[in-house]
């Protein structure tokens, strides 16, 4: 094993659904020396997939749920030490994985070993297990490391509803939380093999999740009766 990562689902049924699909569609792949796997290429070859949230507290998508294999997938490349030619982040802070060290579905890495290697993923027992297999050529480990270098706090702003609106808002009431902005440093820490010492302290990327509005709701009084004769 040359590197792996596991990280946990959630308890919806559709999003474990289209986690099982994506596993079994990464399952196996095997990569010459040379060669590129496009996650998204891969996950366009694949049916089934159902609408389900994206992420915890999220809307419903459809393939729902499947960037975090992609961000597993991500996650065990590097520590295999293998070349990434794309990689996005997410529009939102994950809940899935470290901050940072995350990847939409825009995801590229190549086999940038001498040796041929095998992608191994599975969704059981409630993780999603990504491990790459190969020949080891290296007398180092890889881990992964990242820090929030910079913060955005999230603006308020407030929207408009009669007083009698369908949606049933009152005065005051918080339509969605929001969140604060992020820009995030990433690392790959190497370490001896033998001694455990750290040998390099490498920077992978900056990753930046822009903050999210809080949004309040503001309802309008309710106009007053006609006075009468």
């Amino acid at each position: 094993t040359l590197g792996e990562y596991q990280t946990r689902g959630t308890g919806n049924e559709d999003r474990n659904r289209n986690l099982t699909i994506a596993c079994s569609a990464l399952n196996g792949t095997v990569l010459n020396p040379g060669e590129s796997l496009s996650f998204q290429s891969l996950m366009g070859r694949v049916s089934g997939f159902r609408i389900a949230p994206e992420d915890t507290g999220l809307e419903d998508v459809h393939q729902g749920g499947v960037s975090q294999v992609a961000s597993t997938l991500y996650y065990a490349a590097l520590t295999a030490d293998l070349n990434i030619s794309s990689r996005n982040t997410h529009d939102y802070l994950p809940s899935f994985i470290d901050y940072g060290l995350d990847a939409t579905e825009n995801l590229t890495i190549s086999n940038s070993t001498g040796y041929p290697i095998r992608v191994d993923a599975e969704y059981a027992g409630g993780y999603v297990k990504v491990s790459i297999a190969g020949t080891e050529e290296r007398n180092h480990y890889v881990m992964l490391d990242s820090s929030i270098a910079n913060s955005t706090a999230a603006n308020t702003v407030y929207e408009d509803f009669d007083f009698d609106n369908e949606e049933g808002y009152e005065d005051g009431d918080v339509i969605e939380e929001g969140q604060a902005g992020y820009l995030v440093k990433s690392y790959k820490v190497k370490y001896d093999r033998r001694t455990g010492k750290e040998l390099s302290r490498d920077f992978l990327a900056n990753s930046q999740y822009p903050a999210v509005d809080r949004v309040i709701a503001r309802i309008a009084p309710p106009e007053p009766e006609p006075p009468t004769e």
